[in-house]
Formats: C-alpha cells, sequence, structure tokens
C-alpha cells in the first residue's frame, strides 16, 4: 500500500512568480510514523533554461528538529524525489527558486537517506558532526560571560536574597529595546503573586532603566553591543539567545530552581502545581499555530518552547543548556547569527535523548492553561484558568504591544496609574492609605461591626490598617437606601469574613452624587482605584441579600474570567440579549466590528466577580450612562467584549434577579429563599418601602432557618 502524500509544487524565477499550487501555499500535509513523503516540484520553463536551484523545506510541526530543505538543479517538466523514514507529523511545505544555495539550507533529524538527484545542507548541526558528534572546537564567548557570572559571589547572594527564602525564582532577560515588554511583564508578575522576578540586564541602558524601576536586575556582560540586536530570525539575534541559557544557569548555580520567562509574557494567576513536577525541565508547548494544540504525549512529538519554562538544580539540566550555548555559538561560526535558543534547545534535548545520553527528563506544560500566542489571542480554545499567555508567533515590539493592547494586557496604557505606583511604590509603604473612594481618602476601620459601613470606609481585615488584604468587597450606596444598613450591612460584612478574610469598601457619602447616574459612574470608578489596591474583588450592588452560608465566591472564578450571571432566556430572548449588546458597544466602543466577539453573551452587572487584569474594563465610564442599557451594565458589556474576556458563568445562585417575582415568575429557576445571592433589582416594581419590605422577609427568613 502506497501510503505516500504527494505535494505537487510550482516555482518561478524571482523576476516571475512562486507559487504553491497542491496543496495552497502553507497547507499541511500529515505522515504516519517511518511512512514516505514523496513530493513533487514544478518549475516554469525559464527557471530550467537560467540555471537556478529549485528548493522545498519541510518542517515537521510535531518535531522541530525535524527539517528538511532540499535543493535540485531545475528540470524542465519538474523534479521528483522522496524522504523514508520521518516521524509521525504534520508538515509544513515552503518552495522556492534561487541561485545558489546558502548556509541556511537545513536538515536536522535522523531520517534516513534522501533518494534523487538532491544537494542535502545541515543546519546548526553539519554533516561531520552528525556523523562524528564532534563537539565545537572554538571555547564558545557566552561560555565566558558564564564563568563571569558564577565567580560573582554577589550576583548569588542577590538572587538568593531576592528569593525571599523560597528555592525557584521567575528569571528574564532584557536588552534596552526590549526593557518596555520587560516591565510589562514583571507588573504582571508582581499582580498575579508569581514567584519574584529578576531580569538580567543585556546592556548598561537596560540595567539602569530596570534599576529606576525598582526591579530586580543585574548586569550580564556578553562583551558585545546587544542594544542592536532584537527579534528571532534577525541579524545577531543568536548572541542575545546564548543570554538566555547564560541567566539560567547563573540562577542555579546561585542554589535556586528558574522559571524563565520571555519579556513577551502576561501572568494572570499564581502556578499551579504542574510546575513543581519531578522532571529536570517542565516546557511551554511550542505549537506552531492557533489550532495546533498537543497534550498527553512525548516531548519528542512537540515542539518545547523556550520562552517559557522550570529548569530544576540538576546535572542533566546543567549539561544541556551548556550544550545550548555551544550551539548557538556554532552556529554563529557558520554566518548563523540570526539563529535563536528554541531550535537549538531542541536540538540537544534530541541529541541527549538519542545520541549523547543521560537525557534529561522533560515534561510539556497543559497548553490550555500555559497558551502559546496563536491560541490565546486567536482562539478561544485556552482554558480560563489560564496562568499565563506568551505574545509569540508574531516579530517586533510594535506587533507585540499592539497584540497586547488588544486584549487591554499593554498595561502602560490599561492601568497607567496602577503601573507608575506599582513601579514607585516602596516596600514599606502602607497600601490602604493610596486607596480613594470618592475621590478622596476613606476612613479606616477595623473589619468588625456593620455599624461602622458608614460613610466612605474601608473596613480592613489587618489589625495595623495599613496592609491590605488580596481580596476586597466593594459597594456604593448613594442616596435614599432605606434597606441597605439595617438589612444587608451585616450580611456583606460577615460575608467578607467568610470569603479570606476580605477588606470592605463602601462609598456612602458623596454630595456631588445626586442622580442614579452618578451613582452607577461611581461604582465603575470605586472598583477601579480598589483594584489598584487589591487583586480580586467582588463588585455588588446595594440592593443584593448574600445568605451567611453562601460559598466563598472567588474559589468559582479563575483571575483571567469575569465572573457573571447571564440573563438567559429564562430573563430575555437570546436575540433581545444580542441587541443590547449591540446597541451598547454602539453606545461605548463606536469603533467596534460587531462581528469579533468571542460571543454575545449579556450578563448582569449586579454582582461581579472581578481581577486586577479588568480595570480596562471599569475605567473612564462616560458621564452620560443610559437607563435603557441598564446603566453601567451597558458600558461593562461593552468593555467586556472589545477586550475579549472570558466570563466565568455563576448562575442565579449567586445573582436572584428581580424579574423572577414578577414578569419572569414562570421561569424562576426556584424560590428566592433557596438563592445564596438575591438581587432587588428594578424588575421587582416596587417603592423604596417595598423593596425594603422585600428584603426584609428575605433575610428574615433566612434569619429564621440559621442562615
Amino acid at each position: 500500500l502506497d501510503l505516500a502524500r504527494r505535494l505537487f509544487v510550482v516555482v518561478a524565477s524571482a523576476a516571475a512568480w512562486v507559487r504553491v499550487v497542491e496543496p495552497p501555499d502553507g497547507a499541511e500535509v500529515s505522515s504516519a510514523a517511518n511512512e514516505t513523503v514523496r513530493f513533487s516540484i514544478a518549475c516554469a520553463a525559464d527557471v530550467a533554461r537560467k540555471g537556478l536551484q529549485i528548493c522545498a523545506q519541510l518542517t515537521n510541526k510535531r518535531l522541530s528538529y525535524e527539517s528538511f530543505t532540499q535543493c535540485v538543479t531545475a528540470r524542465e517538466g519538474g523534479v521528483a524525489f522522496e524522504l523514508r523514514g520521518v516521524a509521525a507529523g504534520v508538515w509544513r511545505c515552503r518552495a522556492y527558486a534561487t541561485r545558489g544555495q546558502p548556509t541556511s539550507f537545513s536538515r536536522r533529524g535522523a531520517a534516513t537517506a534522501v533518494e534523487g538527484d538532491v544537494d542535502v545542507a545541515w543546519f546548526v548541526v553539519d554533516r561531520e558532526r552528525w556523523v562524528t558528534g564532534l563537539a565545537p572546537g572554538t571555547p564558545p564567548a557566552a561560555l565566558a560571560a558564564l564563568q563571569r557570572a558564577r565567580a560573582d559571589a554577589g550576583l548569588g547572594a542577590q538572587l538568593r536574597e531576592v528569593a525571599k527564602g523560597s528555592n525557584l525564582i521567575v528569571a528574564s532577560a532584557a536588552n534596552a529595546p526590549h526593557v518596555n515588554l520587560a516591565l510589562n511583564m514583571v507588573y504582571s508578575a508582581r499582580r498575579a503573586g508569581a514567584p519574584p522576578v529578576f531580569v538580567f540586564a543585556l546592556s548598561e541602558t537596560a540595567e539602569a532603566r530596570l534599576a529606576s524601576a525598582n526591579v530586580a536586575t543585574a548586569r550580564l556582560d556578553s562583551g558585545v553591543d546587544l542594544d542592536a540586536r532584537r527579534d528571532v530570525q534577525t541579524k545577531g539575534f543568536a548572541a542575545i539567545a546564548a543570554m538566555k541559557p547564560v541567566a539560567v544557569l547563573t540562577v542555579l548555580h546561585a542554589g535556586l530552581d528558574a522559571l524563565w520567562i520571555d519579556t513577551d509574557v502576561v501572568f494572570f494567576a499564581p502556578f499551579p502545581a504542574e510546575l513543581l513536577e519531578d522532571a529536570d525541565f517542565a516546557f511551554q508547548s511550542g505549537s506552531l499555530g492557533p489550532l495546533d494544540v498537543a497534550r498527553g504525549e512525548d516531548h519528542f512529538h512537540v515542539e518545547a518552547c523556550t520562552g517559557v519554562y522550570r529548569a530544576r538544580r540538576s546535572p542533566r539540566v546543567v549539561a544541556a543548556l551548556e550544550a545550548v550555548i555551544s550551539e548557538l555559538e556554532a552556529g554563529v561560526e557558520r554566518g548563523l547569527d540570526w539563529f535563536g535558543d528554541q531550535a537549538a534547545t531542541n536540538l540537544v534535548l534530541f541529541e541527549q535523548r538519542f545520541r549523547d545520553g543521560p537525557p534529561a527528563t522533560v515534561s510539556l506544560l497543559e497548553p490550555t492553561i500555559f497558551p502559546a500566542g496563536g491560541l490565546f489571542f486567536e482562539t478561544d480554545r485556552y482554558s480560563p484558568r489560564a496562568v499565563l499567555a506568551h505574545n509569540n508567533f508574531l516579530v517586533g515590539e510594535a506587533a507585540k504591544v499592539a497584540r497586547f493592547e488588544r486584549r487591554g494586557l499593554w498595561f502602560a496604557s490599561s492601568q497607567p496609574d496602577h503601573v507608575r505606583r506599582e513601579f514607585s511604590r516602596r516596600s514599606d509603604a502602607c497600601r490602604l492609605a493610596s486607596l480613594l473612594v470618592g475621590g478622596a481618602r476613606p476612613q479606616r476601620r477595623p473589619l468588625g461591626s456593620a455599624a461602622d459601613l458608614r460613610g466612605n470606609v474601608v473596613l480592613a481585615a489587618d489589625p495595623s490598617l495599613c496592609d491590605a488584604a488580596s481580596r476586597a468587597v466593594a459597594v456604593v450606596s448613594l442616596g435614599h437606601r432605606p434597606w441597605f444598613l439595617p438589612h444587608l450591612a451585616p450580611r456583606i460584612v460577615h460575608y467578607a469574613r467568610r470569603a479570606g478574610d476580605a477588606d470592605v469598601v463602601f462609598l456612602g457619602d458623596y454630595a456631588a452624587c445626586a442622580t442614579d447616574a452618578c451613582a452607577k459612574r461611581q461604582k465603575l470608578l470605586l472598583a477601579t482605584h480598589a483594584l489598584n489596591i487589591y487583586e480580586r474583588l467582588l463588585l455588588i450592588d446595594d440592593t443584593v441579600a448574600i445568605r451567611r452560608d453562601a460559598p466563598d465566591i472567588f474559589e468559582l472564578v479563575p483571575p483571567l474570567a469575569l465572573g457573571a450571571t447571564l440573563e438567559d432566556v429564562r430573563i430575555r430572548a437570546s436575540a433581545e440579549a444580542q441587541t443590547l449588546l449591540a446597541l451598547s458597544r454602539l453606545a461605548h466602543d463606536p469603533d467596534a466590528d460587531l462581528g469579533v466577539t468571542s460571543d454575545a453573551s449579556w450578563f448582569n452587572s449586579g454582582v461581579l466577580v472581578l481581577s486586577w487584569l479588568h480595570v480596562p474594563l471599569l475605567a473612564d465610564p462616560p458621564l452620560a450612562l443610559d437607563p435603557a442599557l441598564y446603566w453601567d451594565q451597558a458600558y461593562v458589556n461593552a468593555m467586556r467584549a472589545r477586550y475579549d474576556v472570558p466570563v466565568a458563568t455563576l448562575g442565579y445562585r449567586y445573582n436572584y434577579l428581580g424579574s423572577f417575582e414578577t414578569a419572569n415568575r414562570d421561569n424562576a429557576p426556584f424560590p428566592a429563599r433557596d438563592a445564596y445571592f438575591v438581587h432587588a433589582t428594578t424588575g421587582l416594581l416596587m417603592s423604596p418601602a417595598d423593596r425594603t419590605a422585600y428584603l426584609r422577609n428575605i433575610t428574615r427568613d433566612w434569619g429564621d432557618r440559621g442562615l
């Protein structure tokens, strides 16, 4: 049975046209293990007449080190050849015409000989090295930088001081052009609760800028100017790439494990147990496209991404990383100074496994929890519980910043005040002293009696009234709200204690507010200021009653996601919800492409679980909020769609809406007394006195049952 796959490629000279006709340019071809991959290349007649070569590069998406480029003398009618013994995989093909064979043409991997009239060039491992196993003969300059770093006792002490008793730190490196990306990463790491961060500076300029932002840093001196070298696949990148394993080895030498993080990464949440596995390395899955998600596979069936990986202290890890430096230096010797550390690392792991030994043990991080750029920025297939996102599959700082901005993740623009505060904050500063409530400093009182919930106040769980908790419950209650203090405030204070000793932030006095629109706007502004201090926030309306046995709502919602209750068909038809969302986006995001959003969900804004990542959803609300679009609800829904934030659905037990007592009574999922959060919305159609009686009856019923 002939299992061969045939690729037909039409190529012309650069002066004419070059295109792949079957499969289309960029299409993929699958192969089973040991299957023959046979392909035919056709060329225009003038290509053969001019004596050009036609080349085809095949790269296995599942094995980054399995890449072949064959160049043959062009003949009229085309040429054909085949590869045997290749691994199972998904192949990409690129074909082109050329005059002569540049040194970057490649063959990597261990497939058997290529048949046909073919010139084969080798990449990273030249032919002699592959056959003999000889190591590079020239001492690499990066190893000299490593030796200097290892000999610097002060640097080791500095790294251990940053670790603060932990055995793991986040390590990164930046030259001057990448300092802004590094600061974006560091800000997210601090807010998300990642391990302590140390950014190695690759130039004096970078060191000065990082130090001025109170980022732990030290210079790694490579002996060459690295500020002119920027991106992978650009001239001189190998010199920067070699410093990544140097930085990791320096951390290991200090007696710490290293979590290497590229500067184009943002953190969302603390790290789960996957990073504490026993493997020597734990790599991000380096899928080559947004739909290429490898799960449960041996790491040799997927590319290991070196933008995110954990390295443990072990002789095998040290040997592997020193070999990566040698491979990069060897590439520079052969003129491949644009080569990156990722392919070199995959190659070293391959050679350790199949020839050198003993191999370092390797695990892959779950790709939906640690998504690469294609998966996170181009699909909705990542998990709402994602820990981080890597802005790769994109070259150039400007392109990366633009992509971050589209998701509200370029914090210098989406959270400018917060960023300035973070990088200027003294370690001994009183965090609660910087909290604003109603544009002014609130009173600070202990988290005690609900009677203290008056005026503008923060009830702090910390006895010093200075340290902020990581969580808070925030409420605005302005105007005539007779139900709030007697019936709802005590339950809010009780719930804050249950929810991990959260603080309570309360705005109850704002003379400038005389309208509902103003109060709703102040609700969003209060949340924005609170998220400058707190990592997580429960934002509730002052018409929400909480049952005393309500579970910890923060545990239901991962930091990346917005926790809210969707108003489904029990409340309104899906077409009405879509119309409300479209009108809200037109009102608050007029440049929006209404066809671009992961879903058309419409959620109620009376109970929201937020994190520091959601500041862009709340900041700068307009002065005029439309009651026809439910005030602040329209704005938050529009911003959620704009930044494509995933929604963690809370359900009606955490936001039992008032219309279930009136217009939607027949659709009520259960009685109000069985909900954890009852929201006395305007859908009750009640006067203030009647609403007070309704909430009194709900809370009295709960109290009679010990709830």
